[in-house]
């Protein structure tokens, strides 16, 4: 079956981090390589992506030693489509499905259908939230 449904790696990566988040609980901060660590990812990626998160109040941040991050919304109330709104915002999905209008003579021959579809999934995506999720990842251990 082809792949239909795509997540840019910035909302992925936001998921799957509140995910390792919830596991750990919010009785201590997180840091950030241990997350990192943990979704074989970009630390300085994460760091950009968490930032994020923080400038909408779902997680709080904090340096030095014993820094790093806690969730600051319980799980059940994060939807997933929240998170990908959060990441994606400023950030339009194009409407058109090649890289430049081809539908010279009006709307895109496929305006109808992505609308609906795209219903569809942010209908399911609300569905969803970080609590529904339970991963363990390669690494994790509490702190």
């Amino acid at each position: 079956m082809v792949k239909m449904f795509h997540l840019s790696e910035a909302s992925n990566l936001a998921i799957h981090a509140l995910i390792v988040l919830k596991n750990y609980g919010s009785v201590a901060m997180v840091p950030n390589d241990v997350i990192a660590n943990q979704l074989k990812v970009s630390h300085s990626h994460l760091s950009k992506v968490m930032q994020r998160l923080v400038k909408k109040g779902l997680i709080k941040s904090s340096r030095g030693a014993r820094g790093g991050f806690i969730m600051l919304v319980r799980p059940e109330d994060i939807s997933i489509l929240q998170v990908v709104n959060i990441i994606e915002e400023g950030n339009p999905s194009k409407q058109c499905l090649f890289n430049s209008p081809h539908c010279c003579n009006g709307p895109c021959l496929f305006f109808d259908l992505q609308t609906e579809l795209n219903s569809i999934i942010h209908d399911h995506l609300s569905k969803y939230t970080i609590a529904d999720f339970h991963s363990t990842f390669s690494s994790t251990k509490p702190i």
